[in-house]
């Protein structure tokens, strides 16, 4: 436990809420929300494999426009028009900037704390770690296990799991929401290596429009 979990916990005691908890205690009632927020639209999405990857599309339907009562609903299809993720965001306040993401498949739900100098994730209940704006992916227990990279050359994004790159991500369209097809490459090492690789595709896949923001 670190010294702000130990302080967090004292100040529980004691009946008083760190900035820290209280922010915590926000998203968590954001990500409620946001849950319930998708679950009224009863969206029914298609199975998303490993081998199916590629398929994914940049095309994006917004079902729900954001505002202060509700929040942002975005459904992606694949190349075959059919719905493979939603992606659900709002802000825990407007005046710091900070979303909660949760994103929507048919096997997963995955959960972003979208903050100025991190990402939280999580993949279920399971906390996986941080994304850092220079792209790297910080695992839970404190390890660089991923990175998002920027290859000018190709143009393209390159998502990396244990230094191997598994997949790639065309950005060579202007209008990237225009693209027909996400990755022009995919190769996994591991179903730990799709998973993560997933994970992050999905977040630069929903383009949140917040404060944070990837250097690459």
């Amino acid at each position: 436990m670190n010294f702000g979990s130990i302080v967090d916990r004292i100040g529980g005691l004691l009946g008083f809420e760190s900035e820290t908890a209280k922010k915590k205690r926000l998203f968590m009632e954001k990500s409620q929300e946001l849950t319930l927020a998708v679950n009224a639209l009863d969206l029914e999405l298609v199975s998303f494999k490993m081998d199916e990857l590629d398929l994914l599309s940049m095309k994006s339907e917004v079902i729900q426009k954001g505002n202060r009562r509700n929040p942002k609903i975005t459904k992606f299809p694949n190349i075959y028009h059919e719905p493979i993720f939603v992606s659900v965001l709002d802000y825990l306040s407007r005046g710091d900037g900070e979303m909660a993401m949760k994103v929507f498949s048919r096997s997963n739900v995955y959960t972003y704390w979208i903050k100025s100098d991190s990402v939280l994730i999580w993949s279920g209940n399971n906390f996986w770690g941080h994304l850092m704006p220079n792209g790297e992916f910080v695992y839970k227990n404190n390890k660089v296990v991923g990175r998002i990279s920027s290859n000018k050359t190709h143009g393209h994004l390159e998502f990396a799991v244990s230094e191997k790159v598994q997949a790639t991500m065309d950005l060579m369209v202007k209008d990237i929401k225009a693209s027909t097809r996400a990755f022009d490459y995919t190769l996994f090492s591991s179903e730990s290596a799709f998973e993560l690789t997933k994970i992050l595709a999905l977040f630069i896949l929903s383009n949140p429009s917040a404060s944070f923001k990837l250097n690459l």
